[in-house]
């Protein structure tokens, strides 16, 4: 073993030997910190339960995206819906947070992600990337009174954020401008060329237009 993987052992053996005489009169403040050592140690099954504890204090010191970090890394699903069933009660929450959370709901729970979404929506109307979001939802569900397919409703392929154009043409191959697909599809590989899903949007464009 190198220096560096002795001291990380050694760094554990000491968190998880403080971790074992924890009690509920220790302080929150040693908790938090041994939580976030546990984490930059690579160890969130052992952050885990420190974590979910100091969430159930509601404490406003303490940040609940930890948990929600650890959580996706255990691939804890339902705990991070959890915590964000509550965070859900904050106005003005991030667009980040949103989409974080979007991706979960889509799996488990569509009736919910379009509530967040529309919410979203309300106090952001002209947000492109969260309407192509419930858009893309729309079209897969069938559920055409949450579709807005023009071009003028998608973001601009400047705009586009990575992962994002496959449902962008998906979106756009279903609406009024549905012969723009390609154009709009050709324009991102342009800027794009070393992300594999242009290439396969521009195929999928040409495929849903007979182009």
């Amino acid at each position: 073993e190198s220096a560096v993987e002795l001291d990380a052992n050694r760094a554990v053996e000491i968190a998880l030997d403080a971790k074992f005489r924890c009690t509920e009169d220790t302080h929150l403040e040693t908790k938090d910190f041994l939580a976030r050592t546990f984490m930059r140690l690579q160890r969130p099954g052992d952050a885990l339960s420190l974590l979910q504890e100091l969430y159930a204090t509601e404490s406003p010191a303490f940040d609940p995206r930890l948990l929600v970090d650890c959580a996706f890394k255990l691939e804890r699903h339902d705990i991070i819906m959890e915590v964000f069933d509550k965070l859900s009660e904050q106005p003005g929450r991030p667009w980040e947070e949103i989409e974080f959370e979007v991706q979960f709901l889509e799996k488990y729970n569509i009736p919910k992600a379009i509530t967040r979404l529309t919410t979203f929506l309300r106090e952001n109307p002209d947000h492109k990337v969260a309407q192509l979001r419930l858009s893309t939802i729309g079209v897969l569900h069938r559920k055409p009174d949450l579709v807005k397919s023009s071009i003028a409703d998608l973001p601009t392929v400047e705009e586009l954020r990575s992962g994002y154009i496959r449902v962008a043409v998906g979106v756009l191959s279903q609406g009024p401008d549905k012969a723009k697909t390609v154009d709009y599809a050709y324009r991102y590989l342009r800027t794009h060329f070393d992300e594999l899903d242009a290439y396969k949007a521009m195929i999928q464009s040409v495929l849903a237009t007979g182009s």
